[in-house]
């Protein structure tokens, strides 16, 4: 047992979600159970102090011919192969610009996308983006620009169709969790996954099926293909 690292969570988020973390770790262990909160963003819940640009970015939607230019370019985390996915899927991706350097970016994904290691599907209704990933350059990290990036790229797109973000954090990842809810993500509903003889079963509690969120296992044996 790792003494000083239970320290740090207690330290950090105390006793009783370090006790949670505890009993997560070990039940995933055990028979492979995950939780996953699921979050929604609409417009009117982010905090507005995260709608502020500092005047050195400048923050823009990005095409595919943009980030082709930083493709396999070191400290950049985007591929070739990635990024011609995400085209074909019609992915979104917005970022922020200091000096005509692209330092920040964060994607949003139009259609069903795979999670947790390719395990399971989130589906979500065609007025939601989900919440994906994103990434900042180190030297311009601490700014908080995945939030602020989040914050602005929603209210752009709630102009057109979109009603808001939704997205899903591991139940024991709460820095994640605590970030989200800062911005003005609310907590809908939670999956509970849990592996027996070698399937996943999958549990939807709160307003994740009135949302239309919902999270499918994947069959390995059926090179990924989803189980209805």
């Amino acid at each position: 047992m790792d003494v000083d690292y239970f320290k740090a969570i207690i330290k950090r988020h105390g006793v009783p979600r370090t006790v949670l973390h505890s009993a997560y770790i070990i039940l995933n262990r055990l028979i492979g159970l995950k939780l996953y909160y699921c979050v929604e963003l609409r417009q009117k819940n982010i905090n507005s102090k995260y709608f502020k640009i500092d005047n050195q970015f400048q923050f823009t939607k990005l095409d595919f011919k943009q980030l082709s230019e930083y493709c396999d370019r070191e400290g950049y985390r985007l591929s070739k192969k990635f990024l011609n996915t995400a085209e074909m899927k019609s992915d979104l991706c917005y970022g922020f610009f200091n000096n005509r350097k692209l330092v920040a970016y964060n994607w949003f994904y139009r259609k069903p996308t795979l999670v947790g290691d390719g395990k399971f599907e989130m589906r979500f209704g065609d007025e939601y983006l989900f919440m994906s990933w994103g990434y900042t350059l180190p030297d311009f990290r601490g700014q908080r620009l995945h939030a602020v990036g989040m914050a602005n790229a929603l209210q752009k797109l709630s102009k057109n169709r979109y009603k808001g973000l939704v997205g899903i954090i591991a139940g024991n990842n709460f820095d994640s969790l605590n970030s989200c809810i800062r911005l003005g993500f609310k907590r809908v509903g939670n999956f509970i996954c849990a592996k027996i003889f070698k399937r996943y079963f999958i549990f939807s509690t709160g307003k994740n099926k009135h949302l239309g969120f919902e999270l499918r296992a994947t069959n390995p044996a059926t090179d990924g293909r989803i189980e209805n």
